[in-house]
């Protein structure tokens, strides 16, 4: 069964603090645990408090799929199981590109108690998570989701010097047990193309800035160096630019494969990451970071490998090992 998750802009009273990160992770306590179970589909929804003490109406505004599950360990074991807390992955996060109104024609469309509206998960029936997915514009299966980009014409494109790449701590902490990967996730490839549509439209719109010649948007030619778009500077040299890109204002992590990080290794000041976050609205936002590199060999980054692919190299092997033993 869907579930809705309430994600508020602000925070009205300090035992209520959570440690959510829109589009990333959700924090939430013990009572909910049952509900908020890995592949559980959601929809974000917000009430009427904004920033800057202004008031909004409430609205959902995106969803998703609940990902791994895992305890908040900064809460003893020791405590009564109700005062424990938990997180959650956030994958296949996508924003409406305009909020539906949780009122339609006079009605809400969510029909519970008065006092359920400011309930952190709350189930939702199938019949309504699909209207309300209807009303924002977006189709949704179970195996599927069509992502309605905007016209790329109307994107207003912002690049900022604030991190999009949180800390690791703020992501949960070291409890966590591992980050999503988000290259699996099924909405994983047309986010990635868009943010790179979004980066290629950047690099043209600011040539003259960058001092970019022969902008070339070589994944797009089939072409994988360990890079997605090149350009050359004005002493002719190619600057390579990997491109990762999430619907989230921020990202917890990025993955990048062997050859990307190799490519970043032998590259240095000539390797950028370019991420974009929000990539799916109008309003994308990019955050350059110039040979990621020299930041893991400075201690600023840490570089984990997630996965290994194993796979023999023999058509046939024996149940011995080399020595003759069994294994």
């Amino acid at each position: 069964m869907p579930i809705v998750l309430v994600q508020n802009s602000i925070i009205v009273n300090a035992e209520y603090d959570w440690k959510d990160i829109e589009g990333q992770q959700y924090h939430f306590p013990n009572q909910y645990k049952n509900r908020c179970t890995p592949g559980t589909p959601f929809i974000y929804y917000r009430g009427t408090r904004r920033l800057n003490g202004k008031r909004g109406t409430p609205e959902y505004f995106g969803y998703g799929r609940i990902g791994e599950v895992w305890r908040d360990s900064s809460i003893s074991e020791s405590l009564p199981r109700r005062n424990w807390a938990w997180y959650c992955n956030i994958s296949e996060y996508l924003p409406f590109v305009t909020p539906v109104p949780a009122k339609f024609e006079g009605k809400t469309l969510e029909t519970i108690a008065k006092n359920h509206w400011s309930v952190g998960i709350r189930d939702l029936s199938q019949e309504i998570f699909s209207k309300i997915l209807k009303l924002a514009g977006t189709a949704y299966t179970a195996d599927d989701a069509s992502i309605n980009f905007p016209d790329l014409a109307l994107v207003r494109i912002e690049e900022t010097d604030e991190p999009l790449l949180v800390p690791h701590r703020l992501a949960g902490g070291e409890n966590r047990p591992g980050y999503p990967h988000a290259r699996y996730a099924t909405n994983a490839t047309p986010i990635g193309n868009r943010a790179e549509e979004i980066v290629h439209k950047f690099l043209i719109d600011r040539a003259d800035t960058l001092g970019a010649k022969n902008i070339r948007w070589i994944s797009r030619d089939g072409l994988k160096p360990g890079w997605d778009l090149q350009y050359e500077d004005q002493a002719g040299e190619v600057v390579a630019i990997e491109v990762k890109g999430t619907a989230a204002a921020i990202f917890a992590s990025i993955d990048l494969t062997a050859g990307e990080w190799r490519a970043a290794s032998s590259l240095g000041d000539q390797f950028w990451l370019y991420l974009v976050a929000c990539c799916c609205g109008i309003e994308p936002i990019i955050q350059r970071i110039r040979n990621p590199a020299i930041l893991l060999e400075s201690g600023l980054a840490a570089l984990t490998p997630v996965v290994y692919r194993f796979s023999l190299t023999v058509q046939e092997v024996s149940d011995r090992s080399p020595t003759g033993e069994l294994p």
